[in-house]
């Protein structure tokens, strides 16, 4: 086991470097992943509508397990006092990122399908490396964690109507289909994460060391197969443009939620974490839910791939300015 958490700790460590060798891979030999990307592994129905089991929707369900098995139900109760903070945080992750995504969709002139992927990826739950960033910056873990087990528990009413609204008059989104998705996705397994964090605690040790292992593999497939059938475009100018955007959504999002926790006059480390929990997104969950457009909107998926790496990039340099430095006391 003390193998298995050094090689996960080495490859957090480098992972923008592995996922840019994923993406290298997955242009090189794009075959092999576009079948991958197409593998279903069984379906189940809701009466007219149906949800079907993709590998990559599999992989994303150990992701989202695994992100549940690492939360403590105790840090969530202790920042419930704090309601309005919570519900602040939540809003400003939601409205500020999806509504940015839309605002520099219009002033860069996207295409259509650029322009949902992007607002897509705005209206994704944060990611699950925001609790380890807000650490790092030596922000409140407890509000951070907080606020993103609740906006993930919202994810699937939150996310799919704001795509709706944002995006809807560019790319045909079937509400309930998303809803579902998301719902199977997201919400039950890291439900059932939690629950076997709360009923088996430490002893779940060695069981959480191999879902992460899982997780960062999961993650490496899924962006695999969500480039290797959009080969063309990501390679094309194009792909400047939607680089150009998710850095000035990024700006816009971080700007806006600064602005609201100086309204609300959050304490320092509580303002860190609202921020940066904000800005990480959830790349791995939008590349997923964009997989299900491949057929009509294919180029849906480049903001979210695009994003993996570099919006990894941005939130470590915003930790950096957020991160108190020491004064020197050198006369």
């Amino acid at each position: 086991m003390k193998t298995l958490e050094s090689v996960n700790r080495f490859v957090n460590r480098y992972l923008t470097v592995f996922v840019l060798i994923s993406v290298a891979l997955s242009l090189l030999v794009p075959g092999p992943f576009t079948a991958m990307g197409h593998m279903t592994l069984g379906s189940i129905h809701f009466g007219s509508y149906s949800f079907t089991l993709s590998l990559t929707s599999f992989m994303l369900m150990i992701i989202m397990l695994g992100a549940g098995a690492s939360i403590s139900i105790k840090e969530i109760l202790g920042v419930i006092h704090r309601p309005l903070d919570l519900a602040a945080g939540i809003a400003a992750k939601y409205v500020i990122m999806a509504a940015g995504a839309w605002i520099t969709a219009r002033i860069l002139r996207m295409n259509d399908q650029l322009a949902f992927g992007l607002i897509l990826l705005g209206a994704m739950p944060p990611g699950t490396g925001a609790a380890v960033l807000v650490a790092l910056a030596g922000g409140e873990i407890s509000f951070g964690v907080a606020l993103c087990v609740l906006c993930t528990f919202l994810a699937p009413v939150i996310s799919p109507l704001l795509t709706l609204l944002l995006g809807g008059a560019r790319v045909d989104v079937d509400l309930i289909s998303m809803v579902i998705n998301i719902t199977i996705i997201v919400l039950i397994p890291i439900t059932a994460g939690i629950i076997l964090r709360s009923t088996f605690q430490e002893r779940l040790q060695g069981f959480r060391r191999v879902l992460t292992t899982f997780s960062l593999l999961s993650v490496m497939l899924i962006i695999c197969n969500s480039t290797a059938p959009n080969k063309d475009v990501i390679l094309s100018v194009e792909a400047l443009i939607v680089i150009l955007a998710l850095t000035v959504n990024f700006v816009i999002a971080a700007a806006g939620v600064t602005l609201v926790t100086r309204l609300l006059r959050m304490s320092r480390p509580r303002a860190k974490a609202a921020i940066l929990v904000s800005c990480e997104q959830n790349n791995a969950l939008a590349v997923g839910i964009a997989a299900g457009f491949a057929d009509t909107a294919p180029a849906v998926a480049i903001p979210p791939i695009i994003a993996v790496a570099l919006n990894f990039a941005l939130a470590a340099v915003l930790t950096g300015l957020l991160t108190d430095k020491k004064k020197d006391k050198t006369p």
